[in-house]
C-alpha cells in the first residue's frame, strides 16, 4: 500500500509547474484549456463529414510543430486562425513537448501526406492534386513551404504517419491485447519519448485479424477487443505522460445529439475513456450553439459552424463545456472562434472562475446556461425564427 501511495505522489510531483497536465494542442487553445490538455484516452465522435479528420490532422500538425498553424487566405471569413497574441503559452510553466504518431485506417500514407500539405498551405486538395502547375506562383510557393515543413517534421522524428499496412495486426507470441501491433509501432518510432498517439478511426481497425479464430466474431466481441486494446495502450502510454486521441463514428440515431453514449458500438467506449468529445453541427436542434442563439457573429457562407462538446473530462477538465469552431472545408481548416464572437452573460463579459477576462473562446456548463438566458441570445433566436 505504501508503495502505491509513494508512486501516486511521485506521479503528481512530476507534473508540478506544468501549464496543463495533458498534451497541449497550440492550434486549439480553448479546447486545450477546457480539457487541461489531452491526457489518458481521449475519445472523439461525430457524424460523417462534420470535420473529425480535419480536427485531428490539424491537431497532429500543431503538436508536432509546437505551434499553431499559420493563417491562410480567407481565415478571417471563417473564424480567426490562432496567432501569437491569442496563443500565449507561458514558457515558465510550459508542458514538455510531444511527438505525434498518426494512424489512419481510412487513408493511405500518401493521402495523409497530401491532406497535411493542403492544410499547411491553404490550397484546396482538388487544386493541389490536378492543377498545381497552373496555380498562381504564391500558392505554389505555399505548397513548397508546406512540403519542406512536413519533411523536416518527419526527419526529426516529431511526426510519424501510419496506415493500416504499417501495423502487424496478426496475433504474435507474447501479445497481451489485439492492438499490441500499434504499441510496437509507437515504441519503435518514439523510443520512450512523450507521444500523442492518434487513431482515425476505431470503427475500421482490422482487429478481427488479430487471432485466426476471430474472423467470425460479432460486433460486440469486436468492440471488446478494441476497448481492451485501447485501455492497455492508455496504461502503457501514461508511463511517459503520453496520451491517445481516437476517433469513431456516432450511432445513426444519436448523430448530432452530443449524447454521452452516442459512440457507435459498445457503451464501454464511453466508460473506459478518460476524456470524451463530440463534434456536432452548430445548427443541431437544442444542442447546437447557433440554434441556442449564443453566437454573435453571422454565419459565413463558405464555412460550416461546428461545436466541440466536452462530455467527460477527468483530472482537471471542464465536463459540460462547449468550444465553438468553424470548418472551412475548402481550406482544410477547423478554427476556434474568439471570445468576442460569443454571447456571455448580460454584460457580455467572458470571466473565468477567478473573475479575470477569459482568454479562450469556450463556455463552461454554467457560462453556457447563463448565455442561453441572456437578452442577446433571446434576440438571436427570435431573429432565426423570423428568418425561417
Amino acid at each position: 500500500m505504501l508503495e502505491r501511495i509513494r508512486s501516486a505522489q511521485a506521479e503528481n510531483a512530476a507534473t508540478q509547474g506544468w501549464q496543463h497536465r495533458g498534451i497541449v494542442v497550440p492550434q486549439y487553445p480553448a479546447l486545450t484549456d477546457a480539457l487541461d490538455g489531452i491526457s489518458g484516452w481521449c475519445l472523439m465522435t461525430g457524424g460523417t463529414g462534420v470535420g473529425k479528420t480535419t480536427v485531428t490532422l490539424a491537431a497532429a500538425l500543431s503538436v508536432a510543430m509546437r505551434a499553431p498553424l499559420a493563417p491562410t487566405d480567407g481565415d478571417d471569413a471563417g473564424g480567426a486562425a490562432p496567432d501569437a497574441e491569442r496563443t500565449q503559452w507561458d514558457d515558465t510553466c510550459a508542458c514538455p513537448d510531444a511527438d505525434v504518431v498518426y494512424l489512419s485506417t481510412e487513408m493511405t500514407w500518401a493521402e495523409q501526406y497530401h491532406a497535411m500539405v493542403c492544410m499547411l498551405s491553404g490550397v484546396w486538395w482538388r487544386d493541389y492534386s490536378t492543377r498545381r502547375a497552373t496555380l498562381p506562383q504564391q500558392k505554389r510557393d505555399a505548397l513548397d513551404r508546406a512540403e519542406r515543413t512536413l519533411e523536416q517534421l518527419m526527419t526529426q522524428g516529431r511526426l510519424h504517419l501510419l496506415s493500416s499496412g504499417d501495423v502487424q495486426w496478426h496475433w504474435g507470441d507474447g501479445w497481451s491485447h489485439a492492438l499490441e501491433g500499434v504499441q510496437d509501432c509507437v515504441e519503435q518510432r518514439t523510443h520512450g519519448r512523450r507521444t500523442l498517439l492518434m487513431v482515425d478511426t476505431l470503427a475500421t481497425l482490422p482487429v478481427q485479424a488479430a487471432m485466426p479464430d476471430m474472423r467470425g466474431i460479432d460486433s460486440f466481441q469486436r468492440d471488446e477487443l478494441v476497448v481492451d486494446g485501447c485501455t492497455q495502450l492508455r496504461q502503457w502510454l501514461e508511463g511517459t505522460h503520453s496520451a491517445m486521441l481516437t476517433v469513431t463514428e456516432e450511432a445513426k440515431h444519436l448523430t448530432g445529439s452530443a449524447d454521452m453514449h452516442s459512440a457507435r458500438g459498445s457503451a464501454a467506449y464511453t466508460y473506459r475513456a478518460s476524456q470524451r468529445l463530440a463534434l456536432i453541427q452548430a445548427t443541431a436542434e437544442r444542442t447546437g450553439t447557433r440554434s441556442m442563439g449564443v453566437l454573435v457573429k453571422a454565419p459565413a457562407g463558405d464555412c460550416s459552424e461546428v461545436d466541440m462538446h466536452i462530455l467527460k473530462a477527468r483530472q482537471g477538465g471542464h465536463g459540460g463545456a462547449v468550444v465553438p469552431m468553424v470548418h472551412a472545408y475548402t481550406r482544410g481548416r477547423v478554427n476556434e472562434l474568439e471570445p468576442r464572437e460569443l454571447v456571455w452573460d448580460g454584460a457580455g463579459t467572458p470571466n473565468n472562475e477567478h473573475g479575470a477576462m477569459q482568454a479562450h473562446a469556450y463556455w463552461t456548463a454554467s457560462q453556457l446556461s447563463a448565455a442561453r438566458r441572456s437578452p442577446k441570445a433571446h434576440e438571436n433566436r427570435k431573429q432565426q425564427r423570423d428568418d425561417a
